[in-house]
């Protein structure tokens, strides 16, 4: 019989982020309570969204076929998720991590560690952007549970895929969190033990940034250029001359 080989659910995603601040703190504290560890989930919030987010990007216990590759739930997506959704409960907010580098390939400070102050544009755009995102999951998590029947995380794996198939404006809103809380680096609470960066192969922040002044002068060689794209370069090469000689008459007669 010949092998059938039916694309994984990662195939599919290779290929294809306004309340006072008093406000916020104090509903994050009230959370924090009953969440077990979460700053702005409750426990049962926390569970719909690791199950519903490992769905979407499945891990080894979630599917056989993704055995050697981390999912949402390694990288610990729903933690950036609630770090996210709790950022203002930290001053500065945990909004925009320092940089450019940590201490992650090399001894030094760890200069991603502290966290940037924002600006009052940028604190009154982010307070507004998450307080959206609160409502917005919460809902979900409502959506999500009426789905399955009252209990999104003890349905079957069948069913929380064809629930998340069916409410798209859930899938919508928490695939994209998903893949930062895979791939951002870890300050943001996700990307746990660097299993996003290590399954892609991505070395994260590495210091020194940029290039030598050796690397900047050497010639690396012709750029490519696609077929389609040669004659408009050839004929942009042509003209160089034309151009040159224009711009230094200018010079000259403005000399």
């Amino acid at each position: 019989m010949a092998e059938v080989f039916l694309p994984t659910r990662r195939s599919v995603i290779v290929g294809a982020a306004f309340a006072t601040l008093t406000g916020l703190l104090a509903e994050s504290r009230s959370r924090a309570a009953a969440g077990a560890g979460f700053q702005f989930l409750t426990a049962h919030q926390a569970a719909v969204v690791t199950e519903a987010t490992a769905r979407l990007v499945p891990g080894p216990t979630d599917d056989p076929a993704e055995m050697g590759h981390p999912g949402a739930r390694e990288a610990e997506v729903v933690r950036y998720i609630d770090t996210l959704l709790s950022a203002f409960g930290d001053d500065p907010p945990l909004v925009f991590a320092g940089g450019p580098w940590s201490n992650r390939h090399s001894p030094g400070p760890d200069l991603m560690a502290q966290f940037v102050p924002l600006e009052e544009r940028q604190r009154l755009a982010w307070r507004t952007r998450v307080a959206a995102l609160r409502s917005q999951v919460a809902d979900a998590v409502v959506a999500l549970d009426d789905a399955a029947g009252g209990d999104f995380v003890s349905g079957p794996a069948p069913l929380q895929d064809e629930i998340l198939t069916s409410l798209a404006d859930v899938r919508n809103l928490l695939f994209p969190l998903t893949i930062e809380g895979m791939y951002s680096v870890p300050e943001y609470g996700g990307n746990a033990g660097l299993v996003g960066w290590q399954d892609i192969r991505w070395p994260g922040d590495v210091q020194p940034v940029g290039y030598s002044a050796a690397e900047v002068e050497a010639d690396d060689g012709l750029d490519p250029v696609a077929l389609s794209d040669l004659p408009v370069v050839q004929e942009l090469v042509g003209a160089l001359p034309v151009v040159s000689s224009a711009l230094l008459t200018q010079r000259v007669r403005r000399g």
